[in-house]
């Protein structure tokens, strides 16, 4: 099951969405943000061929089609990574854009759990996830205490 999980990141990510798919991104952008900002659920009519379907949007799906549209609508690839899943280590280290062997040396190091199936590793996506909000926590603080030392040197 966990190899399953696995294999279901990998897709979006592997190209960078075409001109057409960024200006249909950029259209339906346009049509969910309003929705997404709303904080109320909405019903949508959605036609396909001859067939219409009623669905029922809640803000926070509103607001995660709006998060994946504006990555789509800026021509950026986009990785899906279910909570629940299980990644190699190839996986985890294209989720936190850092070379395989860094990751490893992370695993190593203890800062993101992880365990070995066989000879290999692999990590939960909660656990990758975790560890990336941590490090992104750190550098926004040290870009902040930078900012400040600078602006001290300028009011100097």
């Amino acid at each position: 099951m966990a190899r399953a999980n696995a294999l279901r990141v990998v897709g979006l990510d592997e190209r960078l969405p075409a001109p057409d798919e960024v200006r249909s991104a950029r259209e339906l952008l346009g049509i969910f943000q309003p929705l997404a900002e709303s904080r109320s659920s909405t019903d949508l009519l959605i036609r396909h061929q001859t067939k219409d379907h009623e669905v029922s949007l809640s803000p926070a799906v509103a607001q995660t089609l709006v998060e994946l549209l504006r990555l789509f609508a800026s021509g950026q690839a986009v990785t899906l990574v279910p909570v629940g899943a299980t990644l190699t280590s190839q996986q985890a280290a294209d989720v936190l854009n850092v070379s395989r062997p860094y990751l490893i040396k992370l695993l190593d190091a203890g800062e993101i759990g992880y365990e070995k199936v066989g000879r290999h590793r692999r990590i939960a996506a909660s656990e990758l996830l975790a560890y990336k909000a941590r490090r992104d926590s750190e550098r926004r603080s040290a870009l902040a205490e930078m900012a400040a030392m600078s602006a001290e040197e300028d009011d100097l």
